[in-house]
């Protein structure tokens, strides 16, 4: 991304950025904001669903249609239902699901909030809603591969009750340039599965992703502050509560693509913007660290992820000594790691780069430097 597509805020404006909304975000109010707007399947099926897709939509009626249709595609010997959770959309993503639903009357329901409430909101009143006994995901831009993938992930679950997780390989697609990239998984996974999803080295896209209802309802019962109106991020918190509790398959094989279309949260050209959602990012990752009892070294080598990336990014704007103040400010607990950035220059070879943060802030790739109790090591499992 180049500096000249960033907005440019100057350092102290924008530490004041994203102070505030830490203070938003801190004190938003966790009650229920009202029941969402209920558009029911208008011609349900005689047999309950075994599946529920959750599908979250704000604002990509674009992408809907394509999203939804790959869903409706799948071929099971099942029912299962699509259930949209339109977060207030102010573009035309209602409209385009009461399309679908029109054409699908035996599979959709919407669900509508009346004001904008954020993305874990919305998850919670679908969840809430889900009737299937498995439940699986597509973010409105995203969009499923193959026809068979949600049978099989089905079949594996029901075969093995101590899997609590099965996904599959995600392709990644930039709109801007049209690249189609693969996952970076590969065939060998690793032993200790929970501890690579916690530290972001073991990646599961929500695209790719099958599990029990029952367990995405216990984590809002058993663990509500992980997922509150205080995060931003929903799907790390989710599978690394899930890998505590059973297995975690991969299919070795690609089952969805997930769009990078410029506009997210994560990815944009808005500086502030992006650095404040990953700001918020790093929070919840501590937070998890102190739920899963993690020591001081978990917490360390996940600040490597984002004190790197958060230099990086202010760097292409600010001076080296700006953007170190940036970060002290932010983040004081971890000053004489960010210290430490402007001691070396940062190389410009790309391997040479990625070696000199490997050493300055090392990536979590040894699973011993995560405490293994109270939450039990996954087993290496493999799907057909």
């Amino acid at each position: 991304m180049s500096s000249q597509s960033l907005r440019i805020p100057p350092a102290e404006e924008l530490i004041s950025t994203i102070l505030q909304v830490r203070e938003c975000l801190r004190t938003a109010d966790p009650e229920d904001v009202g029941a969402p707007r209920d558009f029911p399947i208008p011609d349900p099926p005689k047999a309950p669903p075994l599946v529920s897709v959750e599908v979250l939509v704000y604002n990509q009626a674009r992408t809907l249609r394509h999203c939804v249709e790959s869903i409706v595609a799948q071929k099971t010997d099942f029912p299962f239902e699509i259930i949209i959770g339109n977060d207030c959309s102010t573009d035309d993503s209602l409209d385009v699901a009461r399309a679908l639903q029109r054409e699908h009357p035996d599979k959709i329901r919407i669900l509508s909030t009346r004001r904008n409430v954020g993305l874990n909101r919305n998850a919670r009143n679908v969840r809430r809603a889900m009737r299937g006994t498995f439940a699986a995901f597509c973010e409105g831009d995203d969009w499923w591969l193959t026809e068979t993938r949600l049978q099989g992930q089905v079949d594996l679950l029901r075969a093995h009750p101590e899997v609590s997780l099965v996904h599959g390989y995600t392709r990644f697609y930039d709109e801007a340039s049209g690249a189609l990239t693969e996952n970076a998984l590969r065939f060998r996974l690793p032993p200790n599965r929970f501890a690579r999803i916690l530290d972001e080295t073991y990646r599961v896209e929500t695209a790719g992703v099958v599990c029990r209802v029952r367990d995405l309802l216990r984590i809002y019962d058993e663990c509500p502050h992980l997922i509150d109106a205080r995060f931003r991020m929903l799907d790390t918190q989710l599978f690394c509560l899930l890998a505590s509790w059973g297995d975690v398959v991969c299919l070795p094989h690609p089952v969805s693509v997930r769009r990078y279309s410029g506009h997210s949260l994560s990815r944009n050209g808005d500086l502030a913007k992006s650095l404040t959602y990953h700001d918020n990012a790093f929070a919840m990752m501590l937070t998890l660290c102190d739920h899963f009892r993690q020591g001081p070294r978990a917490r360390a080598r996940i600040a490597n992820h984002y004190l790197s990336s958060a230099y990086q990014a202010l760097c292409k704007v600010f001076t080296r000594r700006e953007a170190s103040h940036v970060l002290r400010t932010l983040y004081p607990e971890f000053k004489l790691r960010i210290g430490l950035l402007r001691l070396f220059p940062e190389p410009r070879n790309r391997l040479l780069r990625k070696l000199f943060y490997h050493f300055l802030f090392p990536v979590a790739k040894y699973r011993h430097s995560f405490k293994s109790e109270p939450v039990p090591t996954t087993r290496v499992a493999f799907g057909g």
